[in-house]
């Protein structure tokens, strides 16, 4: 069985760290340069692993790269990574494991949050590992979704694609992730959680008040998620509903607090 990453990088600072944790973990690595792409270019000749480059200087976003990637790769088993995140190594036969055990269409690996200490001027992270979440409904609700985090079967993905028509929704740049999780589960693709840490993400807010614009697109993933309400299974359906009303107390509770308040986390939960 083959494995494919697919990376999207439009900004090349962090790749190099990224295409370390990967080495040796896939048969195939593709990459998609939309932006700084002598840098990027010259940092994947460092490496000896197979790396297909596509290149394209006018931005895309990342959804749509991630899409023509996809196009492009041949894996039975799928992980798409962000450029300045990384895996933890050793998780992917893991990951295939619990995948060909269980029958599921993706299996959801845990994030270590790479958070800034908004208090200093240096880029120094820190890491925050996410608790163990008790199942995808919990996960969700918790929003400690990530990309890299999450090992996808191909067909899973061609199914996805074939109902919707695309694997990420090209109109939504922000909580892509999320977006496909809801829209797999909404073609009766069963996803399941590995209980492990299986990669880095760099968090982004940097000890900020969130936006309003991104409260905005916090409620459209709520109607997004009210939308597809019924393409979801009998069987999720009850799940479904108590997931979406756990989904709006969370957003109204986010909306009167700071995500970060002097480099700690609110509202991290278990």
């Amino acid at each position: 069985m083959k494995t494919s990453c697919l990376i999207p990088c439009h900004n090349a600072t962090h790749l190099n760290q990224c295409l370390q944790s990967i080495q040796g973990e896939f048969n195939e690595v593709l990459i998609y340069l939309n932006g700084d792409c002598d840098r990027g270019r010259e940092i994947v000749r460092q490496f000896s692993f197979p790396a297909i480059i596509q290149e394209d200087e006018s931005p895309v976003g990342s959804q749509i790269a991630r899409n023509k990637l996809f196009e492009v790769s041949t894996g039975d088993y799928v992980v798409f990574l962000d450029c300045d995140d990384y895996r933890v190594p050793g998780h992917i036969p893991g990951q295939i494991n619990y995948l060909e055990q269980y029958e599921w269409g993706a299996c959801i690996g845990h994030p270590i949050f790479l958070w800034k200490d908004p208090l200093s001027k240096r880029e120094v992270y820190q890491e925050k590992p996410f608790p163990l979440c008790q199942d995808i409904w919990h996960m969700l609700i918790k929003r400690c979704l990530q990309t890299g985090c999450i090992l996808w079967r191909r067909s899973a993905l061609e199914t996805i694609k074939s109902i919707y028509g695309n694997v990420f929704n090209p109109n939504h740049k922000r909580l892509q992730e999320y977006r496909l999780v809801i829209a797999a589960l909404s073609c009766c693709v069963e996803i399941g959680l590995y209980p492990a840490h299986t990669a880095y993400y760099r968090w982004g807010w940097n000890g900020t008040q969130i936006t309003q614009t991104q409260f905005r697109e916090e409620d459209s993933l709520l109607s997004y998620y009210q939308e597809l309400e019924e393409h979801v299974p009998p069987s999720h359906l009850q799940v479904y509903k108590d997931f979406l009303l756990e989904v709006k107390k969370s957003l109204n509770k986010l909306k009167d607090e700071r995500m970060i308040t002097n480099g700690t986390l609110v509202d991290w939960g278990t």
